[in-house]
C-alpha cells in the first residue's frame, strides 16, 4: 500500500555515467540585464537646468562630502534609446519620462524607503 518512496530513493543514477545530473544541466547560460542595469550602464549627466531644478524641488540625498545635498535624480537612456529620468535606493527604484514626474516618485514614494 504504501508505494510511495522518499525522494533520495526514486533517483537512479549510475556512477560513471554520462547522464548524470551535472552532465544534464546547462550551468553557463548567460545572464539577461534587467532594465535597471541597463539605465545604470547608459547614465548620462544632468543639465545645469535640470539640476537646478532638482535642488529647489528639494529631491535630494545628503551624500555629499560633508553631508551636502545631492541629486535624487539621475538621467539616463532606456534600452530603445529614451531619455528617462531614475530614482532610487537600495530597495526600490522607479523611471519617468519627465524630471518633474521622477520629483513626483521621489516625494511619494522612493524618499520613504530610504
Amino acid at each position: 500500500m504504501n508505494d510511495i518512496k522518499p525522494f533520495s530513493e526514486s533517483i537512479n543514477v549510475e556512477l560513471g555515467s554520462t547522464t548524470s545530473p551535472s552532465s544534464i544541466i546547462n550551468y553557463s547560460t548567460p545572464s539577461k540585464k534587467g532594465s535597471f542595469e541597463i539605465l545604470k550602464e547608459n547614465k548620462i549627466p544632468l543639465t545645469d537646468e535640470e539640476h537646478n531644478i532638482v535642488m529647489k524641488a528639494k529631491a535630494v540625498w545628503h551624500h555629499g562630502l560633508h553631508g551636502e545635498e545631492t541629486p535624487a535624480v539621475w538621467k539616463s537612456k532606456d534600452s530603445q534609446g529614451n531619455i528617462v529620468y531614475i530614482v532610487n535606493t537600495h530597495r526600490a527604484w522607479n523611471k519617468a519620462s519627465t524630471l518633474l514626474g521622477a520629483v513626483e516618485r521621489y516625494h511619494k514614494f522612493i524618499k520613504s524607503t530610504a
